[in-house]
Formats: C-alpha cells, sequence, structure tokens
C-alpha cells in the first residue's frame, strides 16, 4: 500500500495480477515441457517397439532356417546308402539311422541300448571285441570286417569305419559308418575260384602264358613259359624284352605285324619259335 499527494493510502492493484500472470506462464512452460518428454519418450518407445519387431522377425527367419536344416540333415542320417551308428562307451547303440534298422531287420526303437555285439556273428565275436577296445584308445580312424546277423538270421558281410573322438565335457561315444559288403565278397570269391580253376586249366593243358601291360611293358610269364624257353621263372625279367628276345628274329617281322592287327581289333593266330630250340614252336 502506498500513500497519494494527499497523504490518503492508495493500493497497487497490478501486483497481484502481474504474479498471477507469472504463475500461469510458469505452469504452462511445465507443461510444455512435460508435453515434450512425453513425446521424445513416446518416440522413442515406438522405435524400440520397430527395433523389436525387426529382431523378432530375424530370429524367426533364423529359426526356420534352422529347422529347413534340420530336417536336410535327418533326411541325409536317415536315408544315407550307408548305416550310421553310435555307441557308447560300453558298446550299446545310441542312436541308429533307417537304415541301420533296415539293414539289420530291427525297428529303430528296439536297436536303442541293445549290445551291438549281439547282431555279430558269434565266430567274430572275438575280433569284434578287440576292435571296440583298440578304437577306444587310438582316437583315430579304425576300420574293420565282420559278419553280421539280420533279425530273421540271415548273414551279410560289412566293412566298419569308426571314430572315438575325444571329448572332455560330454560321454565318450563311438561313431561307426556301417557298409553292406556281400556282393563284393561273392564276387572276389567267384573270382578266386576262377583263377583257381584257370590255373588248375593252365598246368594241366602245359601252356606258357604270359600277361603284357603295355602302358609299363611290365610281363607276368607263367613257369611253363619260362620251361618251354630254357630258363627258370627267376632267371628271367618282367619285361616286354624278355619276350622279344625269346622270339626267333626272322619271327620278328610276322609278330609285330599280328600284334598291330591285334591293336587295330582283329583277332589273329600266329606260330613262331624260340632261337635255337626247334622242339618248341610257339603259337600266339
Amino acid at each position: 500500500m502506498n500513500k497519494n499527494q494527499e497523504g490518503k493510502p492508495q493500493f497497487d492493484l497490478q501486483g497481484p495480477a502481474d504474479a498471477g500472470a507469472k504463475s500461469t506462464s510458469i505452469s504452462q512452460v511445465k507443461e510444455g515441457r512435460s508435453t515434450q518428454q512425453a513425446d521424445k519418450l513416446l518416440h522413442e518407445l515406438r522405435t524400440y517397439q520397430i527395433e523389436l519387431e525387426m529382431l523378432n522377425e530375424e530370429l524367426r527367419s533364423a529359426y526356420a532356417a534352422l529347422e529347413a536344416s534340420r530336417d536336410r540333415y535327418l533326411q541325409l542320417y536317415d536315408f544315407a546308402p550307408v548305416c550310421y551308428l553310435t555307441l557308447t562307451e560300453d558298446g550299446l547303440i545310441a542312436e541308429a539311422n533307417l537304415t541301420c534298422s533296415t539293414q539289420l531287420g530291427v525297428e529303430r526303437e528296439k536297436l536303442i541300448n541293445r549290445r551291438f555285439a549281439n547282431y555279430i556273428k558269434p565266430e567274430d565275436g572275438n575280433l569284434w571285441h578287440e576292435y571296440f577296445l583298440h578304437a577306444k584308445q587310438n582316437h583315430g580312424k579304425q576300420n574293420c570286417e565282420v559278419t553280421l546277423c539280420r533279425a530273421d538270421g540271415t548273414l551279410f558281410h560289412a566293412h566298419l569305419d569308426s571314430i572315438y573322438p575325444e571329448a572332455d565335457d560330454v560321454p565318450p561315444l563311438m561313431h561307426i559308418t556301417l557298409t553292406d559288403i556281400t556282393e563284393q565278397k561273392q564276387a572276389k570269391e567267384t573270382l578266386r575260384k576262377v583263377e583257381m580253376r584257370h590255373t588248375i586249366a593252365l598246368a594241366c593243358a602245359k601252356l606258357g602264358t604270359w600277361y603284357w601291360d603295355i602302358k609299363t611293358g611290365r610281363v607276368d610269364f607263367s613257369e611253363h613259359w619260362a620251361e618251354m624257353c630254357g630258363y627258370r621263372l627267376e632267371e628271367i625279367e618282367p619285361d616286354i624284352s624278355t619276350w622279344e628276345n625269346a622270339v626267333h628274329p626272322e619271327d620278328l617281322p610276322a609278330v609285330y605285324a599280328t600284334l598291330e592287327e591285334h591293336f587295330a581289333g582283329r583277332s589273329v593266330r600266329r606260330q613262331l619259335s624260340c632261337p635255337g630250340d626247334d622242339n618248341y614252336p610257339g603259337r600266339f
């Protein structure tokens, strides 16, 4: 309160109005700041939400790719042309693919936790146990051949490749690939019998034979061929030059001509003689 020139009191009516204006202005500023902060926070939340959605989409894509990769692996594992087996350190079957189940004639569920030795032919039991112990002690790749028995009692020959990797944090496991080699075994046995009959036939017929490797020049002579030429087999070199030296010089042109015809695909026969030995004419 002030006094005028007449000494009468005079009130300042603008003061309270100015104070109210100032109060209103501060309130508006505070409200404006709050609105700006809220808008900023909302913007940040929306940005964060978009980032989360993008990350979630990437995770879904990665998971889908992982599932597709797992499905391809399972298909390759189950339908591979060879048997896949995983054995525990005690020789129990921990995993087996469908090919193995089909080969052994046993449902896969019934193979799990069964001893693999149960499917080994009894006569090969010791061979398998020695191999299994050796493979566990030597962590590199190992292999062997055994005869296995199917659920119906039929036998088949198998080639095993295995590896027993070292692992400190997981139980040790042996991974095995098993291939049916019955046909190869039968083919080898058939070939062995044919070669044996061929050898017997040559010995009985007293024929001299030789096998020429044209690329290397090596020639494998039969023992009777050497005897026909007056030598022991160990006395002659396994080379085409030995055969050429055994041919009479007068017969060489005809021999070379015969070889040319043979290389041209025409089958021919020629008679020739060993030098100095008229008792053993040769024919080829």
